[in-house]
């Protein structure tokens, strides 16, 4: 193997590995709750405030209990910065039918599921974060 292909394979593997080091620097855990209920399922999305589509996009999954944390990718954690959040939360409608996924419908207002108008902005910092979402039904 020539050593350009080696080199080029080295250099491209460390600008992998530095731009993944340090770059996860912060946690966000939180309750997700609707008229002071605890959301039963949804998603939470934290999109860079300042719309860098390069940046991560950390989503996480709301569990029962109206508790998320986020991840990028399968990783727990995400880059510090500012942030502009996207909340849907659904009302499952009856047990799952065979081989589909269960009914639900929109909980929440439609307002929260787009960053621009959800209202939710915050700062995170490096470090273990705490943010919870209070929404206000329909």
């Amino acid at each position: 193997m020539p050593r350009q292909w080696i080199f080029g394979a080295y250099l491209g593997m460390g600008v992998l590995l530095s731009g993944c080091s340090g770059e996860l620097d912060a946690t966000v855990t939180g309750k997700v709750t609707v008229d002071d209920r605890d959301a039963p399922i949804g998603e939470v999305t934290f999109y860079p405030a300042d719309g860098d589509t390069s940046r991560p996009t950390p989503r996480a999954v709301i569990g029962s209990d109206g508790e998320y944390e986020l991840k990028v990718g399968s990783k727990r954690g995400l880059p510090s910065g500012d942030y502009k959040v996207a909340v849907q939360v659904m009302d499952k409608l009856g047990p799952p039918k065979p081989n589909q996924a269960p009914e639900a419908k929109p909980l929440s207002p439609l307002r929260y599921g787009d960053p621009k108008t959800s209202g939710f902005e915050f700062t995170v910092k490096p470090g273990s974060n705490t943010i919870n979402l209070p929404l206000k039904g329909k």
